[in-house]
């Protein structure tokens, strides 16, 4: 049975160095058929100077499958390291079930910090654990207080559900701080990540990337292109458009700094 396992995982590796078309090169990675569409983040990932990515498909389109194929892509490619999956309580049985079936990768549970905290000494030591903790493990002030100092180097965190980390006087937001400062890469999990204002959204990217906007005012200005062209797109989709309107609108994009510094525009 190992021998088969061990066989699978070659040829797996195999197809995600040198994919064999110009398609997506791990669909059917795992022991189920996966969607084109879950593979995007990787793509995404791969070709961004980002530390992390938000992935923030609608419940059920596959956003754990798209995380834990971006894992697999690097194990296949030499990276190694240890690894920190956080979730809710109530999801880290699917998270070892799914990391399992998807992608023939073993992880270990730790239902309590003193047993993260074993994990994580163990990673210092040189094993490349898969660990899965819940977001109540990180929220105790013992743990806590031990994350800037007891958290070794980490090839990857990835956190899901992340739109709870949006306040930022939270303890589960100073948790994920503290990991992201030791983490090569991050990837946030979340079907809302705007709950509020788009305050929300700022405060998850800014883990992904520190320096790109350092105030909320500043996330909001690079925004302003997008308003803009939506409300130039929805009035032209009316039957009678004012064109008037959508004049002044483009000469506005114009002049925002942020249509001159997006590339995409």
């Amino acid at each position: 049975m190992d021998s088969v396992l061990d066989l699978h995982q070659i040829v797996v590796d195999l197809n995600l160095v040198w994919p064999t078309t110009d398609s997506a090169p791990i669909i059917n990675f795992g022991r189920f058929d996966d969607q084109p569409h879950q593979h995007v983040p990787l793509a995404r990932f791969s070709a961004s100077n980002w530390k992390g990515i938000l992935i923030s498909d609608e419940v059920g389109l596959g956003k754990t499958i798209s995380a834990i194929s971006l894992l697999r892509s690097l194990h296949s490619r030499g990276y190694r390291g240890g690894v920190l999956i956080t979730c809710p309580g109530a999801l880290r049985v699917k998270w070892k079930n799914e990391l399992w079936h998807r992608g023939d990768i073993q992880c270990i549970e730790a239902t309590s910090g003193r047993e993260l905290m074993a994990a994580f000494e163990r990673i210092k030591n040189g094993e490349p654990l898969v660990v899965v903790a819940s977001h109540g493990i990180l929220r105790h002030s013992a743990v806590l207080s031990q994350l800037n100092e007891k958290t070794p180097e980490l090839l990857i965190t990835i956190v899901d559900e992340a739109h709870h980390i949006r306040n930022p006087r939270s303890r589960l937001h100073d948790a994920i701080s503290f990991l992201s400062l030791k983490s090569s890469s991050i990837v946030f999990l979340t079907a809302t990540p705007v709950n509020l204002s788009v305050e929300d959204l700022w405060v998850q990217l800014s883990h992904l990337a520190p320096d790109r906007w350092p105030t909320s005012s500043s996330f909001e200005n690079a925004l302003a292109p997008g308003k803009l062209l939506n409300d130039v797109l929805n009035e032209i989709a009316k039957p009678g458009p004012d064109l008037k309107m959508v004049n002044e609108q483009l000469r506005r994009l114009e002049l925002t700094a942020a249509y001159h510094e997006d590339m995409r525009l």
